[in-house]
């Protein structure tokens, strides 16, 4: 016979573990998560992101990423000529300096559209950075990722401009019991995530979920399997996280955990809603009902 899983008290606040005792004696339901920072501490379509730049695998190379950067990037001054011989520099020569000056450029501009144009925009300009790779390639990049990350002590890393990324993953224990328990009681678990879905799915099963669980940005990829950088609606960001679970589920959502912005509208369409409050005031404000547990992340580091 198979031991019952029994929800962990952990770091629960000890309202949030009472709901939460409440709600998994009644019937089971759908519960959707958030993956980055919900799930996990940090983001893995970021390290993911940072693991491509960092380690040369950027598509410069093609006149297709020149052509693209140039679309949806507000480019100031001579960025784009600094970008190219940089990048030729480092094509020619091998020129490791040159490359890490054109990659921090690069996540200069990523943070540019970031604060002039929102997160939504942001998670669409970095389809950029994930085109031109085979879709195998990616999720064997994401296995590596996620693993190697957890072997990182959590920190800030600083690039020569002075901009910083946060390295180190970890697990959430406390989510993964959760998990855990609403498998055993058969109720409906699903990830909705604003990165790459191939990413998230190929790690899943860490959770014991199956990739299919798992929706997410969905890159369009050509007849041979290579992802373009074109994201097919809708984007899984606020009403598209919503949208994109109702072409998988029509059932009630009777849960949803989340931490950002990204995640209010799903937040607020579930009968219980968990939000991880990583100091998002707007969306705190507008989670302010007794049907929401606001819990403070379960691992903190400097």
């Amino acid at each position: 016979m198979t031991e019952s899983i029994q929800l962990e008290r952990g770091n629960w606040s000890e309202p949030n573990y009472v709901r939460l005792l409440d709600m998994l004696k009644g019937p089971p339901g759908l519960a959707v998560f958030d993956f980055d920072n919900t799930l996990i501490y940090n983001d893995l379509g970021e390290a993911v992101m940072y693991y491509l730049a960092l380690q040369g695998m950027i598509r410069a190379d093609r006149s297709e990423f020149w052509n693209e950067l140039v679309r949806i990037t507000p480019l100031q001054g001579d960025e784009l000529d600094s970008m190219r011989i940089c990048w030729q520099a480092f094509a020619a020569q091998e020129d490791e300096a040159a490359y890490l000056q054109f990659v921090d450029v690069l996540l200069q501009l990523y943070e540019r559209v970031y604060t002039d144009q929102g997160l939504a925009a942001a998670y669409r300009w970095t389809a950029l950075l994930f085109a031109w790779h085979p879709v195998n390639e990616l999720t064997k990049i994401a296995r590596h990722v996620f693993a190697a990350e957890q072997e990182e002590q959590p920190a800030t890393v600083r690039l020569p401009s002075g901009q910083t990324y946060r390295v180190g993953i970890r697990v959430y224990p406390e989510i993964h019991n959760l998990i855990q328990v609403m498998r055993q009681k058969q109720w409906i678990v699903r990830i909705v995530t604003a990165s790459p879905r191939e990413l998230i799915a190929a790690v899943i099963d860490h959770w014991n979920l199956p990739a299919d669980a798992v929706l997410g940005m969905h890159l369009e990829r050509d007849e041979t399997g290579m992802i373009q950088p074109v994201v097919r609606e809708p984007l899984p960001f606020q009403q598209g996280k919503v949208d994109l679970l109702r072409t998988a589920e029509s059932a009630e959502l009777s849960f949803a955990a989340g931490d950002s912005p990204g995640d209010l509208t799903l937040l607020q369409t579930a009968r219980t809603a968990l939000l991880i409050d990583r100091d998002y005031p707007e969306v705190k404000k507008a989670l302010a009902s007794d049907s929401v547990l606001i819990q403070r992340p379960f691992l903190q580091y400097a």
